[in-house]
């Protein structure tokens, strides 16, 4: 399965929290979208962040926006 897939799946349905942002390595926003789920702006992120990995084009592309990531 194609990993920008996984990414977008997990943005998705678990983006509310911020969980999205300890998969691409970034802890501390990842801490403060758990911290923060109540503003809703941890789920505006997550959508930006789906637009973003679904319309890479590629995973090679897609690991070059976020060379940390963990999947």
């Amino acid at each position: 399965m194609d990993k920008r897939f996984i990414f977008a799946l997990v943005a998705f349905f678990l983006g509310g929290l911020g969980i999205q942002e300890f998969l691409i390595g970034n802890n501390l926003r990842g801490v403060l979208g758990v911290l923060f789920w109540w503003t809703f702006i941890p789920s505006i992120v997550a959508l930006v962040q789906i637009v973003k990995a679904l319309c890479a084009g590629s995973d090679e592309k897609f690991f070059a926006m976020y060379p940390n990531c963990k999947l």
